[in-house]
């Protein structure tokens, strides 16, 4: 798969044009451009980031899993890489509240 190809696919990044100094950034990045989405109420923009950026969604008692797609470049090479982030719910409760303004 060249370059090009991967241009296509939901993320793709050049490893030395990414604007984060590690990959747990990345999610950060992400959940700050879905939390703009939300606090706008931008439905379709949402399903979009969703559709794009999220693999899955595993919801456990305490906590839920997050895995997204992105594609990097690595030295002339291409890879398909997976970022799994975990969230407490309790936290992801009080963010919610307070972007709702309750």
């Amino acid at each position: 798969m060249d370059t090009d190809a991967l241009r296509g696919l939901p993320c793709y990044v050049r490893l030395e044009d990414r604007p984060w100094k590690d990959d747990r950034t990345w999610t950060g990045v992400a959940f700050s451009m879905f939390r703009k989405f939300v606090t706008e109420k931008n439905i379709p923009e949402c399903k979009k980031f969703i559709d794009s950026y999220v693999d899955k969604v595993i919801v456990y008692k305490d906590h839920l899993e997050v895995t997204f797609k992105v594609a990097l470049y690595f030295e002339q090479e291409n890879n398909l890489y997976s970022f799994k982030t975990s969230v407490k719910l309790a936290s992801l409760f009080k963010t919610c509240k307070r972007a709702a303004g309750l």
